[in-house]
């Protein structure tokens, strides 16, 4: 496992290295070869590889361009940006660096989106229903800022979203504001379409599930709630149903990462061997450069800077459960 451990950690690092190289002198990551707020989840990245001065460097650029008075963050939006998404990657990296002067008024801003139900948006306080992947990530983020009040209705809400699945085969990740599963039997009535992971498929949008797993395996962390062990113990048992790329494939980082921190909790074996497949994968596909790009994807730097800033993550967090666990 040492070998193993060492292999992933360099591969991230590199990831980070490659991402400084895009890195202007005023900290922003801009420019017309991609997307202007592509920039998300780079100071959490940058900070687990250990470059905290390129990562404060970015979030004062953030401070001064991006964030507004109200708490919002600009993002230089654009029509389908993932705003409320974006949010809560950005506080993550904020709180964990201790730039309070950013985390503190996002968190009062993005709370504004949570839902009745508990779940969170996408795209804006405006939008009718409720996502698993900004749910989980936006309850997260909660936890880190001390909000079990926010992080608690958001795993009642994940809780309800898997109880109200009608087929154990699929895993439907939209639900309406009032908490109720957006499914083909109500789409009609919905104001969003019927969207599901289907796990007799391959090539699905695995980190819907996967990143449920991490929020939910952490706020049992926090809370010693058994009903959230057994809720990501559901999660992770749905990953098992799905298609062999389930765990190798460019949409699994979160749910290898979920994996290892379900691993954490429970000595599953299964559990850690999932997140080394998932480590595996990444290591193998990741280009000379240091970056990642698919086949199936656009030849953009939008797309590896997104992927090289989450897998850096993903690359460093794995190896450090596993070597504390396996030690």
């Amino acid at each position: 496992m040492t070998k193993r451990v060492a292999r992933y950690q360099k591969a991230g690092r590199k990831a980070a290295q490659w991402l400084l190289g895009l890195q202007h002198d005023d900290g922003s990551f801009t420019g017309p070869d991609f997307r202007e707020d592509v920039y998300h989840k780079t100071p959490y990245s940058l900070s687990m590889a250990g470059y905290f001065p390129q990562a404060h460097r970015l979030l004062e650029w953030v401070k001064k361009n991006d964030l507004q008075d109200s708490g919002e963050l600009r993002h230089y939006y654009s029509p389908n940006v993932m705003q409320v998404y974006k949010d809560a990657w950005m506080l993550h990296g904020a709180q964990r660096l201790g730039r309070f002067d950013i985390s503190y008024p996002v968190m009062d801003f993005m709370v504004t989106s949570q839902a009745a139900c508990g779940g969170f948006p996408c795209e804006g306080r405006d939008e009718q229903q409720v996502r698993s992947l900004t749910t989980a990530w936006c309850g997260h983020a909660a936890l880190y800022m001390g909000r079990l009040d926010v992080a608690r209705k958001a795993g009642d809400c994940l809780q309800q979203m898997i109880a109200q699945q009608p087929d154990e085969m699929k895993y439907y990740f939209f639900m309406t504001l009032d908490g109720k599963l957006i499914t083909p039997e109500i789409a009609a009535d919905a104001p969003a379409i019927d969207a599901f992971v289907d796990a007799t498929q391959p090539n699905q949008l695995y980190w819907e599930v996967g990143i449920t797993m991490i929020f939910l395996g952490h706020l049992y962390q926090a809370t010693g709630a058994a009903e959230y062990l057994q809720t990501a113990t559901s999660f992770f048992e749905f990953n098992l149903r799905c298609r062999d790329d389930v765990f190798a494939h460019p949409n699994s980082a979160k749910n290898g990462l979920g994996a290892a921190v379900y691993y954490s909790l429970t000595r599953d074996k299964r559990a850690r061997d999932a997140a080394c497949r998932l480590a595996d994968f990444l290591v193998a596909t990741q280009e000379p450069a240091g970056g990642w790009r698919y086949e199936h994807e656009d030849d953009t730097l939008t797309i590896r800077v997104d992927h090289a800033a989450e897998y850096n993550i993903v690359l460093h967090t794995i190896p450090s459960i596993l070597a504390a666990m396996d030690a």
